[in-house]
Parts: C-alpha cells; structure tokens; sequence
C-alpha cells in the first residue's frame, strides 16, 4: 500500500487496550497482513453491536474518543506543535536507562566469566538469548578468526588463507562447532555448503521459503544475518574491517604533524583501550565497534 500510494506522511496510530488485551501482536498481524493485502487502508472501524458498543463506551470504561479528536493531535504534531501524546517522547521520560552502577557492576561480572572460563577451560561465546542472531554470527565468527592473526596488527594473510584455516579450526574444535550449531547457529563451508543442527534461528518462520527452495540470494542473505560465515568473500570482510579499525586508531606518522593523539573524553576506544581488550580477551568490544560504525546503532542519549 505504501509502495503503491507513496504518501509524505504515515501516521501509526495505535489502540493500546486492543494491543495488551491480545498480546501477541506479531503472529495475528502477520496473518491479517496476508488477508489484506489488497486492502487501501486499514482503521479501527470494526463493527459493534448496540448493546457492545453500550457497555464498552460506558463512563468509566473505554468510553469514547473521535477519528475528529485523533486528527486534531495528529495535525498539531505534524505542524511542529507539542500534544503531550506522542508515545516516543513519554516513553523516554519514563523508562530507566543505563545507571552508575551498572557500569561499575559489568566489570565485576567480566572478571568473575573470565575467572570461570579459565577454571573450566571452556570458551563463554554466545547462547543467542540476547539481541539479533547477528551477534552469536559475529562473536562466534571473530572468536574463530583470532586463532589465526592479531586483531590489531597489519593482516598479510589473504582471504583464502584465512578461510582455509578457519574451516580447519571449525573442522577440528569438536566442542566449538557442537556450541555454535545448539545456538541455531549455521557454518557456511565454500562451496556454500552448510553445518547446521535441527533449530535454525535465522531464518525465522516468517522468511522461510516456500517448498524449502532457497535462492543464493537468499542464501547470502541468512549467512549475512545469523550463520558463521567462514566463505573466503567473508573473510574479505572480516579483513577490511579490521583494517579500517587499525587505521582509526594509528597514531600520526609524522612528527610535524597538526594531528594530534586524540586525549579528549570524546575518545573512549583509543589505542590504549583495544590493546587491553586483546590482552583481557574482550571480543565483544570489537564487536560493539561494529555495530557502532557499520549499524549506526550508537545510543543517542548519554
């Protein structure tokens, strides 16, 4: 509809008693999705019958508000104005963020992993409960990738290489590649082969092609978002970007440079911070600094 109408302005009005009197909003819009989708538009317009519509409008309960009522705020919103009803703006003012004490008790929490990784002489890499399984891909992939060359020093190995050697680790490391396949974690072979277990979490039920037929397109496209890609076009990009992380950080090459080592608050990941990382083992950060910079998926308040 959107693609066929190309409207300036989309206005997402939502009825929040119907939205936590059904709770799993997903499932149901997918299946509406399918029923309408030749539908020019979708409002709450839903048949009611008398008695219905008596209760539920009744003083006290849902009562009543007008499309006219809904149309005036939105006209004010568009037009620069302050409604004290957009759900952004209240949901920010109320929500808690990030506190002091977090920050202090992360570290504490890091030592006490990193005190039981060593003590079991087993590797804490990802059980893909948290955030999009594009993140257990990344740690699982860097995680394999660092056997091979220092994160932080020029790569003179070439893709291929690289690849070949990463297979071998997969192929050898029996509790690596168990690890990563009981996430729903795929490995992608050259040769677009596959290791995968019986639960996949990408792709999702919603992206599964029909008949089970998947296109390299779409291939390329679940490796991208949540299956270890160990194919030498990824490595190429695994390459890249750790070279662009070395150039961000490399000091100036000349001495009458007007570049100066950046020594502001502005500057958290300096060089210093990436040595301590690789020497402490902390991956994720390389992680997060994809995410930052290849994402933009910095936080906009701090």
């Amino acid at each position: 509809m959107i693609q066929e109408e190309r409207p300036d302005i989309v206005i997402d009005s939502v009825n929040t008693a119907t939205a936590i009197a059904y709770q799993d909003l997903f499932s149901q819009s997918r299946c509406l999705l399918k029923e309408v989708q030749t539908a020019k538009s979708a409002v709450d317009d839903r048949l009611l019958e008398k008695i219905e519509f008596e209760t539920l409008s009744e003083e006290g309960l849902m009562e009543m508000i007008t499309p006219e009522d809904i149309a005036n705020e939105v006209l004010q919103c568009l037009q620069g104005g302050n409604s004290g009803h957009d759900i952004v703006s209240a949901l920010d003012s109320s929500i808690l963020g990030p506190t002091f004490r977090g920050g202090y008790m992360r570290e504490r929490a890091l030592e006490s992993l990193r005190y039981l990784e060593k003590k079991y002489d087993v590797p804490s890499i990802a059980f893909e409960n948290i955030g999009p399984p594009k993140l257990a891909k990344l740690l699982y992939e860097i995680f394999i990738i660092e056997k091979h060359i220092n994160l932080l020093e020029p790569i003179k190995m070439d893709e291929k290489t690289l690849s070949e050697r990463c297979v071998q680790t997969i192929t050898d490391d029996s509790f690596l590649r168990q690890s990563s396949l009981s996430v729903g974690l795929a490995i992608v072979l050259p040769g677009n082969k596959i290791l995968r277990g019986e639960q996949l979490a990408i792709p999702s039920q919603w992206e599964y092609p029909e008949k089970g037929k998947v296109s390299l397109q779409q291939f390329n496209h679940f490796a991208d978002k949540g299956w270890i890609d160990l194919r030498p076009t990824n490595m190429k990009v695994w390459i890249d970007r750790l070279h662009e992380l070395q150039k961000e950080i490399a000091p100036p090459k000349e001495e009458n440079t007007h570049e100066r080592e950046e020594t502001s608050s502005n500057t958290i990941r300096d060089q210093r911070f990436w040595q301590q990382a690789v020497e402490k083992g902390n991956l994720g950060s390389f992680i997060s600094w994809i995410f930052l910079k290849e994402d933009n998926g910095e936080r906009i308040k701090k």
